[in-house]
């Protein structure tokens, strides 16, 4: 006697052994998991941002410090040379415990706010409560103004 199934020819007629579905709900378990991890991180990472005082909106705070933006006293950029060339500086103060560096990314505006690009300023061995400035350079034609749009304070080595 043979029985008939609608299984193409050389698949098993019998249902997969128990082990096979044990396999698969652990996969499924650990996926969850790993998921359910992720968005509590998410969570906490989203509650830390809020919680963080003295940040401006739309500055990131780069990977060095919560508080890095607080550091920053003011820009200055100067007038076009021979050469449309202008330079500038980020003045800054270290609010931090330790010696740190300090790496400025700033996005270059004109004058009717469009973005024409980057540029960055670096300060480096700069002593706690030390003023300090972080030197950059715009090339682009048309830049009218800069800001400031992550701070990264790490410490110094």
């Amino acid at each position: 006697m043979t029985t008939t199934t609608n299984q193409p020819e050389g698949w098993p007629t019998q249902p997969l052994p128990a082990s096979h579905h044990r396999a698969r709900k652990v996969v499924i378990a650990i996926a969850a998991s790993i998921a359910g991890l992720l968005l509590v991180g998410v969570i906490l990472g989203i509650s830390n941002q809020a919680a963080t005082s003295g940040s401006q909106p739309g500055m990131s705070q780069g990977l060095g410090s919560a508080n890095a933006t607080k550091d920053i006293d003011g820009i200055r950029m100067s007038q076009p040379d021979a050469i449309g060339v202008r330079s500038g500086h980020v003045k800054l103060t270290n609010n931090s415990k330790g010696t740190s560096d300090y790496s400025i990314e700033l996005r270059i505006l004109s004058s009717s706010g469009t973005n024409l690009g980057t540029t960055y300023a670096t300060a480096n061995r700069v002593e706690p409560g030390q003023m300090a400035r972080a030197e950059f350079m715009v090339t682009e034609s048309g830049a009218d103004r800069v800001e400031v749009t992550k701070v990264q304070r790490t410490a110094s080595n």
